[in-house]
């Protein structure tokens, strides 16, 4: 089949989209000031984690958690290395495949540091958009393979949500040509796509392993779609990641279908 989700959609944002700038001033641990005194800023900003600056020069960083039982701040940074710099033209999944193995990362520019990265970020504007064009690449390819599929009309609209019935049957009454795929929610094609065994054996998954991660997929989703970030950072960070990596596979899976 035809590529029908260009793989690009994937590299739209970078690393800087969603960056903390150091011109911005923001919250810095210097490596000559007590543990308490870096816990008492980061504890009121509720900051898990801050770069760590000597002269003004950034050399590391340090997690929140660490510090309560340091007796200095050097006891506990992370020094700079090369596994703590990512290109602020990188893109931004590459990023968050680098927040899996540590929870800050520095953007490099022209001018050397730039910024960072933590985990929080995720729940920034930019980073839903990032999630939420994935999602919908892939649901654009279930609903293109549905439809060579022909499936029956009484079949698809079995696997409507209420509203979309109610929606799809109003739009019928303007037009006959109302697709009811298109009423079809994340979870309601992922059940239809379930059912062409030759799709699931491409994608190498079973039917119900498929359905069980298309279900948390689509709570991410909503999450990312109507803003709920309370939600979407109560979810481990390494799962969501995760999950968003196996839709990414997904999707060029069925792209080579």
């Amino acid at each position: 089949m035809k590529t029908l989700v260009d793989p690009n959609i994937f590299l739209t944002y970078r690393t800087k989209d969603i960056q903390t700038k150091m011109s911005s001033n923001p919250t810095c641990v210097d490596i000559s000031e007590s543990p308490d005194e870096a816990l008492s800023r980061l504890d009121i900003n509720d900051y898990d984690q801050a770069p760590v600056v000597s002269n003004q020069v950034v050399i590391g960083w340090v997690l929140r958690r660490e510090l309560r039982n340091a007796n200095e701040v050097e006891d506990v940074l992370h020094h700079l290395s090369h596994k703590d710099l990512i290109g602020d033209e990188s893109p931004l999944d590459d990023a968050l495949q680098r927040l899996l193995k540590q929870e800050l990362i520095f953007t490099i520019g022209a001018d050397g540091i730039v910024g960072f990265i933590v985990r929080s970020d995720i729940q920034r504007h930019v980073s839903r958009a990032h999630m939420y064009l994935l999602i919908s690449g892939l649901e654009i390819l279930m609903t293109k393979h549905l439809e060579l599929d022909r499936i029956s009309v009484d079949v698809l609209v079995s696997l409507m949500g209420k509203d979309n019935h109610a929606a799809w049957l109003r739009a019928r009454e303007g037009s006959s040509d109302a697709n009811p795929i298109e009423y079809l929610d994340t979870l309601g094609l992922a059940k239809a796509l379930s059912n062409n065994q030759r799709i699931m054996n491409h994608i190498a998954m079973t039917k119900q392993d498929w359905l069980t991660y298309m279900y948390t997929l689509k709570r991410i989703r909503n999450w990312v779609a109507h803003g709920n970030t309370q939600e979407l950072t109560a979810y481990p960070f390494v799962d969501i990641v995760r999950i968003l990596k196996k839709a990414e596979d997904v999707v060029k899976r069925l792209n080579s279908f």
